[in-house]
């Protein structure tokens, strides 16, 4: 390395003008990289569960969890179907119905929006003729290609000794709504178990209309529910969502935040430079290195083809906090160094003497972020990578342009000098070092409470992946879709895909065969957060019920055949539902559709939620009948084992990091045990924001799942700088340990101190995220390098003089045994 230090001190102009044209490339291809909004990829990344029943059914565990749940008293569909008409509003006349100014803009392609309309008068005449004007008037308009609704839907029911198929709405087109109308079209939607919580509110007061429009700007969405203004006057109420409108907001999240988080940092870590050295130097340099490291940073993310998501997007942060800690090392060795008639050469003997602990403070560093690349989430492996790189960025410019930069400058006035060595802060951390020497048998203590109170909460954190509790709660996409949600009394459905696995043809048109669908079925339905289900066999059970009145799998086959037919009938007519999708042409495949929600919260479906129903479903699993294979599928299934994949990708990244930089500082040090020294500063601070996360209910998400991998390899950066400066003083046979440690502190604390500092007021800046998981990281960060930097200082020297004092004892009963 000195031969590179000599070569950089005699060549200054030229590495200037190489990191100049270095910038001007990076800055050309970071005007490329996207924001990438689309959440719904996350879940894809993780796979499907499959089972195949054996038969073996454990009837007294599963009694044992339907005893478990506390049943809710939800009233029934039938009857809500029989609340009267009210008669408070008259039918309205010349009513003026706005409608959208049509645009030239490109509309061929398509997306749907979920609508839901609600009023307590939704199922008058009044109300349904007005309804019937606007959305005549909606559907006219060229952003609006298709309105699906309970209207179009097609049901069944029995006429004399026949079942028909018959419109759910009894009014022809352009009929107008009367009491009688009213009141059947009521008793259809009662009757059939597909419409009510799927169509039609569970409470029978709100309606969802499946829009499929162009792709319009969030405006332009908003702006169609003005074509509904009329309805307002009877009540009526509005909710929109869907994943256009849902990628709109966090797109603009994404863009917030990128922006306000960098500045938030740039400005915090320019404050505390300032403060620290007292000195414009070291405030404009971290500044501009960090800068450059970001640009450099985005640059390289272009041309692997990355994009800033919901997972990465603190990539920028994160190279500006934990770079500017290099620039901190090396002001701080400036300082130490600084002789003003050697002023020239003060920056590259500063940079010489420290440069060993920027470089493996760097390795271990992009050790704990690589160590993400074992995740098979890609955001994640993208997070590890981006980071990685930005360090390297950092080190390189810090030990190759800062001391350039520093060479050139007018040398630091005396006072500021002084300010840096006889400070509050180097007299605080000198007194520090006469406690911790004195009293070291208390932060022992300490250190063992940690451990216990780490062993105790360890598996008490919870995991959310409900992506819409990310948002700030105030946001209208998130009251919307909590609002549908609860209408409905669930959202996105948990599907159950069963194939038959055998050669029989039809397999699910064998009556026995479906006995044990349905029967699988009723027992998932005891679950209190099951609101509804969707499937063939609930609807042969309909039809016979229709038929026979009995609410039961017909036991003749050609009946069975017949309900099947019927309900290709009805698939066809309703293309658009969930009813086209619950059994194949050749009979051999189900798709069951469960709506949740999550009862105990009032919410839309939760993990716990679905992690109990699902331990349901597992154990009900063996009531189906054998050579079946079941596939767990939808995107509360996915959320589930993402949120699974992600605590095992935490577990195996933690330890893989603490694994990297063991063998690092081991070989660094060449000791083993100062290998496990390094590590009890980061084992610590990870073990205490466990303990954090359990009593602030801070979950693991989709990025605080990364926070120990990132925790570990920012955090050991302040071991590793004390243990190289303690092992240099070790070398002196006249110190005793206690001696050594003692100057360790005093020389290393207000570095170790100032660096913490800036990495967590930068961290804390993450705590002003629009998004909630980017807060919960940044305070996690923030109270892990905060531990780590306390249990450098006081844990860390008493766990050293902790095993010098067992050493002195062994060798006392040695001699006296002797």
């Amino acid at each position: 390395m000195n031969k590179y230090f000599q070569f950089q001190h005699k060549h200054k102009r030229i590495i200037l003008i190489i990191v100049a044209l270095l910038t001007v490339f990076f800055t050309y291809h970071l005007t490329s990289i996207k924001l990438n909004a689309d959440f719904s990829t996350l879940f894809n990344q993780t796979g499907t569960q499959v089972y195949y029943p054996s038969g073996n059914v454990d009837r007294e565990k599963i009694d044992s969890l339907i005893n478990s749940y506390q049943q809710l008293n939800n009233p029934t569909p039938i009857e809500i179907a029989n609340i009267d008409i009210p008669t408070n509003y008259n039918d309205k006349q010349n009513i003026d119905y706005p409608t959208l100014t049509e645009n030239e803009k490109n509309l061929k392609s398509s997306t749907n929006l979920l609508l839901l309309i609600s009023s307590d008068y939704f199922f008058t005449p009044v109300f349904l003729n007005t309804l019937d004007i606007c959305l005549e008037n909606l559907e006219n308009t060229k952003e609006v290609k298709k309105i699906s609704s309970v209207f179009d839907y097609i049901t069944i029911e029995k006429k004399g000794t026949r079942l028909s198929l018959v419109s759910v709405s009894p009014n022809k087109i352009g009929e107008q709504w009367s009491d009688e109308s009213t009141t059947l079209l009521k008793q259809r939607i009662a009757k059939d178990p597909t419409i009510t919580g799927y169509l039609v509110g569970v409470d029978l007061n709100s309606a969802i209309f499946n829009l499929n429009t162009a792709y319009l700007n969030e405006d332009e969405i908003y702006d169609l529910l003005k074509i509904l203004e009329p309805l307002e006057d009877l009540g009526a109420t509005f909710a929109i969502t869907g994943q256009l409108p849902i990628t709109y907001r966090i797109m603009y999240y994404l863009q917030h935040d990128l922006s306000l988080l960098l500045s938030l940092c740039f400005i915090v870590i320019l404050i505390i430079f300032y403060m620290s050295f007292r000195s414009k130097r070291s405030m404009i340099l971290p500044f501009l290195l960090s800068l450059l490291a970001i640009i450099w940073t985005l640059g390289t993310m272009a041309l692997l083809g990355y994009e800033l998501s919901l997972i990465n997007i603190v990539t920028p942060c994160m190279v500006l906090i934990l770079g500017s800690s290099y620039v901190v090392h090396i002001l701080s060795e400036y300082f130490d160094q600084y002789n003003k008639e050697d002023e020239q050469n003060t920056a590259l003997k500063a940079t010489k003497k420290i440069y060993k602990t920027i470089l493996l403070a760097a390795i271990t560093t992009i050790a704990g972020f690589l160590s993400l690349l074992i995740s098979k989430v890609d955001g994640l492996k993208e997070f590890g990578t981006s980071v990685s790189i930005g360090i390297v960025y950092c080190a390189i410019l810090s030990l190759t342009l800062l001391p350039i930069i520093l060479s050139y400058l007018k040398s630091p006035k005396s006072k500021n000098i002084d300010t840096y060595k006889n400070g509050l802060l180097t007299k605080t951390i000198n007194k520090m070092s006469i406690l911790i020497t004195t009293k070291w048998y208390l932060f022992i203590l300490a250190f063992v409470l940690i451990i216990i109170g780490f062993l105790y909460t360890k598996d008490k954190v919870a995991v959310d992946t409900n992506y819409m509790s990310y948002f700030p709660s105030s946001d209208r996409i998130v009251s919307d879709t909590q609002e549908i949600s609860k209408a409905l009394g669930g959202d996105l459905p948990y599907e159950i895909i069963i194939d038959a696995t055998g050669e029989s043809e039809k397999f699910f048109l064998d009556p026995q065969n479906l006995e044990k669908v349905y029967e699988f079925e009723k027992i998932v339905m005891n679950n209190p957060d099951v609101m509804q289900n969707i499937s063939f066999a609930s609807y042969v059970a309909f039809l016979n019920k229709t038929y026979s009145n009995k609410e039961e799998i017909p036991t003749n086959k050609a009946l069975l055949n017949l309900f099947d037919r019927l309900i290709i009938t009805l698939k066809n007519n309703n293309e658009s539902t969930l009813l086209s999708k619950v059994i194949s042409t050749d009979g051999n495949q189900l798709r069951i559709y469960f709506q949740t929600f999550d009862s105990k919260n009032g919410d839309i479906s939760t993990i716990s939620s679905s992690k109990e129903l699902e331990t349901l479903m597992i154990e009900a699993l063996e009531l189906l009948p054998k050579d079946t294979k079941v596939t767990f599928s939808g995107t509360n299934a996915k959320a589930l084992k993402f949120s699974e994949q992600l605590l095992l990708d935490q577990n195996n990244s933690q330890l893989l990091a603490y694994l990297l930089v063991f063998i690092i500082a081991s070989i660094a040090f060449i000791s083993v045990y100062k290998g496990l020294l390094t590590l009890i500063p980061v084992v610590v601070a990870i073990m205490m924001n466990y303990i954090f996360m359990y009593l602030l209910n801070i979950p693991f998400d989709m990025v605080t799942v990364s926070f120990a991998s990132v925790a570990i390899g920012a955090g050991v950066d302040d071991a590793i700088h004390f243990l190289l400066k303690f092992t240099n003083l070790q070398k002196n046979n006249t110190l005793s340990t206690k001696e050594a440690i003692t100057l360790t502190i005093q020389s290393t604390g207000r570095p170790i101190v100032l660096t913490t500092l800036s990495i967590v007021l930068g961290m804390v800046m993450l705590t002003f995220a629009s998004y909630l998981p980017i807060r919960y990281f940044g305070l996690l960060m923030s109270i892990a390098l905060m531990d780590s930097m306390l249990a450098t200082i006081l844990i860390l020297p008493s766990t050293i003089l902790f095993v010098d004092a067992i050493k002195e004892r062994l060798k006392r009963n040695t001699k006296t045994s002797g």
